[in-house]
């Protein structure tokens, strides 16, 4: 039996400095198991930026709308009666101090406190005077 033998072509890995005997399958792509999953992950690189290259040039109008639709004021919606009637209120407590030795204090001395308070803040918001026929648009309170 006589025959030629071809030699294949010597290459050495990048970090390894290993040789590797490359063949006429060259590429990522040589089986037929990585060829689908290059196919599968072009598609889904293909389908995903088709989507957001939909939501950037749609996404600002619908947020829009999707905020506009649940913050609008209608008659008798729950928005509505939270904005007239907030739920939270303003509430701050504060702590002052007294000088007991103001004398002392002016010659130099360590001052004596005593803690007075606390004093407290509550704002009641009620919007009770509401005027809804000036339009679609505005209220006036």
């Amino acid at each position: 039996m006589t025959g030629s033998v071809t030699a294949r072509p010597e290459q050495t890995t990048f970090i390894g400095g290993h040789v590797k005997y490359g063949g006429a399958e060259a590429g990522c792509c040589h089986s037929r198991a990585t060829r689908y999953c290059c196919l599968i992950s072009s598609i889904l690189g293909v389908l995903v930026l088709a989507v957001g290259l939909i939501a950037m040039l749609t996404g600002k109008g619908m947020i829009e709308g999707a905020i506009l639709k649940t913050m609008a004021l209608h008659p008798g919606s729950d928005r509505l009666q939270s904005w007239l009637n907030p739920p939270v209120q303003a509430h701050l407590t504060a702590y002052s101090f007294h000088v007991t030795n103001p004398e002392a204090v002016m010659q130099g001395k360590k001052p004596i406190l005593k803690e007075v308070g606390p004093f407290v803040y509550k704002a009641v918001n009620v919007k009770d005077s509401v005027n809804k026929d000036t339009g679609k648009e505005n209220l006036e309170f």
